[in-house]
């Protein structure tokens, strides 16, 4: 039997009053630039927003896509440890690309930083 309606809510509830479910916040990536949070983590699961390729330290945009996956990678490493939780646990990221000539650059700094090998990816 699938909930849904008012029992999803309900058990939404049950795992806020519970802890299990929270948002997440890290000051060593960059802050969410509209209405919504860094990160969500519910029963053990943490949901991150987009990763700009900020680099925290200087509050700048590399060049390149090699350096921009990097920081992206790391700004989203952030937010899953505050979360308690590590880059060793994605199962799934999405990317866009402005040139998809980038693609195999931005594949292989992302599968360094991530562990992520064979995981499930989404690139537009």
């Amino acid at each position: 039997m699938t909930a849904t309606g008012p029992q999803v809510s309900r058990n939404l509830w049950a795992c806020y009053n519970s802890g299990l479910f929270g948002l997440t916040s890290q000051s060593e990536a960059p802050a969410a630039i509209g209405p919504y949070s860094q990160g969500y983590a519910i029963a053990g699961l943490v949901i991150t927003s987009g990763q700009l390729p900020v680099n925290m330290t200087t509050g700048t945009i590399p060049e390149g896509i090699a350096a921009q996956a990097e920081e992206s990678c790391k700004n989203v490493g952030a937010i899953l440890a505050a979360a308690g939780s590590g880059c060793d646990t994605v199962v799934k990221t999405t990317c866009f690309l402005a040139d998809m000539a980038a693609f195999n650059l931005h594949r292989l700094r992302k599968s360094a930083i991530l562990n992520y090998n064979f995981k499930i990816y989404t690139v537009l």
